[in-house]
């Protein structure tokens, strides 16, 4: 009987993170660095893709012939950098240790991604000399427990002729390594920092059989879930024809996907043509076009969870805020709002090209990584964040109205003050020349009759005294409302 080989293969180990986008925007992340000869070089090197079939708007996301990425940019590590990093180049082979077994592999290309949005990410692609698929199998998931000591890379570093220096590292150091000039980087996880606990890498694979396995529907559940060969699931999850997370396009190629990872199996046909396109091009073609919208539709699902956390923290800034700083909480969520609508306007794509079999394996990508739903979920969480707006806009708008109240009635007072102090000079004089002329006399400030001249000046004046009295009660009240909502900074509950 005849035993399926895998002839091809490679795994993209992709790491998601957030870091500071203005990083990317100064390429502060990217100064020259001293290598171990002494000559300065940068360790990124803008990439272009050649993305086949690809509609233009699609193609120019992440950068097309030189230019500008619309929405971010893949950045290469070059292979002479690697040496001052501890890195093997592509042409050596490191061991990659786990548990108690070890596998020859080859770190093919490292690159770097970054969207304008804030959110990254760190891929490194291996291939390995195994033609065994459960081999691969565990190799991937191995990979991706970068939590454990156990799981590490050791490989020979030729420093001369003769001599060598061995150099072991796990990937989660690297991945700290090669981010930290980005500032802050934290992955996904609930815990601050890069851990890939919760959260673990993703995965990206391809795997060319000269014929596929008699266990396909199994291998290929386990390679798109990430899962070892020792789960045992349900045989439906093992069906070709029903299971959910395939895709089948044509007859010698599968497609498998999960929030976990997506993988390519094709095998050969026997027939020249197909066969050599197989061997020499469709493994090119996935890394260009394919892997392009699959990074694409990832930093939609990853730019969407960044978006919630946002707006969970711009609703606890409301809850916590004072009066003085309403202000700046509604600046916080009206920037919140112009940044959702950039990224619907610049993310946002369908159809990206004219070929429908990768028109369908796009939309196989959005129905399974939840895209959809999670729009949904993003449009209402807009909506609630209008409405959030428009209640603190309110909120601005009545405390500002108080406050022109508030300088009305303290003029108002003012007025009172300085009328009622010129009416009793004005009302005093009277008073005193009607108070001589009644007495027929003189009366001066040492005598008794002093208390005519007061009575008749107080008389008049007091409605405006006891009217000033009401306008500073009125103002007290007023004051005290006002100084209680802005030490409360009491916000409308959404």
């Amino acid at each position: 009987m005849h035993e399926s080989k895998v002839i091809q293969n490679f795994t993209s180990l992709f790491f998601p993170f957030r870091y500071n986008a203005a990083a990317a925007e100064e390429e502060g992340f990217n100064r020259p660095v001293v290598k171990e000869n002494g000559k300065e070089a940068r360790l990124w090197h803008p990439l272009f893709l050649n993305s086949y079939h690809l509609k233009a708007s699609v193609a120019a996301m992440l950068g097309k012939a030189g230019g500008e990425g619309r929405i971010g940019r893949i950045y290469r590590l070059e292979d002479g950098a690697r040496r001052s990093l501890g890195i093997p180049e592509a042409r050596t082979a490191a061991s990659f240790f786990c548990r108690e077994t070890s596998c020859t592999v080859r770190i093919t290309e490292v690159r770097l991604i970054l969207f304008c949005t804030g959110i990254g990410m760190l891929e490194f692609c291996f291939s390995t000399e195994s033609a065994d698929a459960g081999e691969l199998l565990d190799v991937n998931y191995f990979l991706t427990e970068v939590k454990s000591e156990a799981n590490f890379l050791r490989y020979e570093k030729r420093l001369g002729r003769n001599e060598s220096e061995t150099i072991s590292f796990r990937l989660l150091d690297l991945v700290k390594s090669l981010t930290a000039s980005l500032g802050g980087s934290e992955d996904f996880d609930t815990a601050p920092g890069m851990h890939y606990v919760d959260n673990k890498p993703l995965i990206f694979g391809f795997l060319l059989f000269d014929r596929f396995p008699d266990t396909l529907g199994q291998l290929l559940f386990n390679l798109r879930t990430n899962f070892k060969a020792s789960y045992h699931m349900p045989d439906e999850e093992y069906d070709l024809r029903t299971a959910s997370g395939i895709y089948h396009p044509f007859q010698n190629v599968y497609w498998g996907t999960s929030l976990n990872g997506t993988v390519c199996c094709a095998a050969l046909t026997g027939e020249e043509k197909t066969d050599l396109f197989f061997r020499e091009t469709f493994a090119h073609n996935l890394r260009e076009s394919y892997l392009q919208l699959y990074l694409l539709r990832q930093h939609q699902r990853y730019g969407l969870q960044d978006f919630q956390r946002r707006f969970v923290e711009a609703d606890r800034e409301l809850d916590r805020t004072d009066g003085q700083g309403i202000q700046q909480a509604y600046a916080h969520v009206r920037a919140l709002q112009d940044q959702v609508v950039s990224f619907r306007l610049k993310c946002m794509y369908q159809d990206p090209t004219s070929v429908e079999h990768i028109n369908n394996y796009d939309r196989f990508l959005v129905e399974n990584l939840r895209i959809e739903q999670n729009l949904s979920w993003f449009g209402e969480a807009v909506r609630q964040l209008d409405a959030l707006a428009a209640g603190i806009r309110e909120k601005i708008e009545a405390r500002a109205a108080e406050k022109k109240r508030l300088e009305g009635l303290r003029r108002e007072r003012l007025i009172y003050i300085i009328t009622a102090l010129w009416s009793c000079v004005v009302f005093l004089e009277s008073a005193w020349e009607l108070a001589e002329h009644l007495l027929g006399r003189s009366v001066w400030f040492d005598s008794g009759w002093i208390l005519l001249p007061a009575v008749f000046t107080v008389l008049p004046v007091w409605g405006i005294i006891i009217e000033l009295r009401k306008k500073n009660r009125e103002l007290r009240e007023e004051e005290q409302e006002y100084t209680v909502d802005e030490k409360n900074g009491t916000e409308p509950t959404l």
